[in-house]
């Protein structure tokens, strides 16, 4: 099932998340920490959404256990979310490959500090 184009207005992302080029993805800018007490959205980082992760960056474990987050917290199959760039850097850029109103909606509630 092909994504659809979601339309939006100029300020409906936080800062840290934009359209992918051909609209049907969001793409993300993380800036993670692993080894947290708990997973989740801690704030900003510069340009980035600063996100606590509850796995040591040995082995992989912690971009596994991000990518686990964004697909349960987004709702998406795990397959949606990948690691495009900084896969051994603590600053991410994640491509999502859908796009809907409810995704947008939990991204600017994470900016706002809010973990609904």
């Amino acid at each position: 099932m092909a994504a659809t184009r979601l339309p939006l207005a100029p300020g409906a992302l936080p800062c840290w998340a934009r359209s992918s080029e051909d609209g049907r993805g969001l793409v993300l800018t993380l800036h993670v920490r692993p080894l947290a007490r708990a997973s989740g959205p801690d704030g900003r980082h510069g340009d980035a959404l600063k996100l606590r992760i509850a796995a040591p960056a040995l082995d992989n474990r912690a971009n596994d256990a991000l990518v686990e987050f964004l697909h349960r917290g987004l709702a998406l199959p795990r397959a949606a979310v990948r690691i495009a760039h900084g896969v051994h850097s603590r600053r991410k850029v994640i491509a999502i490959d859908a796009n809907s109103r409810a995704i947008v909606q939990r991204l600017r509630a994470w900016d706002a500090g809010r973990d609904a």
